[in-house]
């Protein structure tokens, strides 16, 4: 087996902007909200929310039927006698083909929509706040305990996206724009871009980067990381030790526009190889340590002594596929 090359880029267990890990919330200890309630009569498919401090009010309805994905977000302002600061909706379906890269130009149009409404940013920056306050109470109140569709959960973080992107934009004064998330393509995270997800580098053992120094970049990162230890960086920042955001993007342009398959250009590897996470055709759109030791533990489908007869996975066949070229996340 070739030697891979560790792509040292690390998206630690804990998100100080934006919670969005689907594997991670789980973890998560519920915050208290001041009011929550939810909506009567909700079909199965349905997700019908309310969620208030002393100042806003947040009504959320999302539904899924089929491939089709619809939602309605209405914002209360309380300090202004419960007037409303805007109403939004959001659709997609889930059918069209790379629908997941075509969410970061409709999250950018839902920012425009926003900022027509001429709303302050500092309401817009808290109103931000107060959602990261309280996504892992409602996840816990309708995933957990009421059983909903992870995915009408997850309506909320395309108006998050929205608002961090304009909040963003006024305060550099440059146009709306965003760096879709890895992550987000690979079903690892809920929709982010990469510029509002932060890191606390403070939560890095230092004492294990030695571990990971497999080239000059990993060697300069981890230099990074000792000499701001007690910093909160966007995972761009991370991300260009390896690469840039225009790179990154200018792979995601030749996922959408190049024929189907693996080919050169797919800079990560190749779908069906050990260490991407998932096992499809095309190019892979994340890889981790995590994914590459699992596939090396289940070469032979057999799970290592001690773990869960379904650990390899229903569809798992015998055998190592070629390495990816690089890991883009270390967990």
């Amino acid at each position: 087996m070739k030697k891979f090359v560790l792509y040292f880029s690390l998206v630690l267990l804990f998100i100080n902007c934006s919670t969005n890990s689907v594997e991670e919330i789980s973890d998560g200890i519920p915050n208290e909200i001041s009011m929550y309630r939810t909506m009567s009569n909700q079909s199965e498919n349905a997700l019908n929310y309310e969620v208030s401090d002393e100042q806003f009010v947040l009504r959320l309805y999302s539904d899924i039927d089929g491939s089709e994905f619809k939602s309605i977000v209405e914002v209360l302002s309380v300090v202004n006698d419960s007037a409303k600061l805007f109403e939004l909706d959001y659709t997609f379906d889930t059918s069209e083909t790379h629908w997941k890269i075509k969410q970061k130009e409709r999250v950018l149009a839902l920012a425009d929509n926003l900022r027509e409404k001429n709303i302050d940013i500092g309401v817009l920056r808290d109103l931000s706040e107060f959602i990261d306050g309280y996504v892992l109470a409602i996840y816990q109140k309708s995933v957990v305990d009421g059983g909903k569709n992870v995915d009408l959960f997850s309506s909320i973080y395309y108006y998050q996206s929205s608002i961090d992107a304009l909040v963003r934009a006024e305060n550099s004064n440059s146009p709306l724009n965003g760096t879709l998330h890895p992550g987000f393509l690979a079903g690892k995270d809920f929709f982010v871009f990469q510029e509002d997800q932060f890191i606390d580098l403070s939560l890095v053992d230092l004492s294990t980067l030695n571990n990971y120094i497999h080239s000059t970049k990993d060697e300069n990162l981890k230099e990074f990381i000792k000499s701001n230890s007690m910093s909160k960086v966007p995972f761009t920042v991370i991300n260009e030790f390896y690469g840039s955001a225009a790179e990154f993007e200018n792979f995601i342009e030749n996922v959408q526009y190049q024929p189907m398959g693996c080919s050169s250009w797919c800079f990560i590897g190749c779908g069906s190889d050990t260490g991407c996470c998932g096992n499809y055709s095309g190019c892979c759109v994340y890889s981790s340590l995590a994914c590459y030791v699992h596939d090396v533990q289940c070469a032979s489908c057999i799970p290592p002594k001690g773990l869960p007869s379904w650990y390899c996975g229903p569809g798992c066949k015998p055998g190592l596929g070629k390495p990816v070229k690089i890991i883009t996340n270390i967990i």
